[in-house]
């Protein structure tokens, strides 16, 4: 983790259950990473956001994956 600034850009699916992004920041290490992002709005209480990196070998790699559940 760190202080550097993370941007992404997407668009919404038609029928608003899906927002998908693109972007990604520098790094000291690997210069600059990029990212693919999925968010998915499962029901009214449930939403699922993954994480992808794409590194040096252009082989795409899931980063992390949240489920946030609303609190009943």
């Amino acid at each position: 983790m760190g202080t550097g600034i993370f941007v992404m850009e997407g668009t919404g699916s038609a029928d608003g259950k899906t927002v998908m992004l693109k972007g990604g920041h520098e790094d000291p290490i690997q210069d600059r990473m990029k990212h693919r992002a999925v968010w998915k709005f499962v029901d009214a209480n449930t939403q699922v956001f993954e994480l992808y990196d794409t590194g040096k070998e252009a082989k795409e790699t899931k980063m992390m994956e949240i489920t946030y559940t609303r609190k009943p």
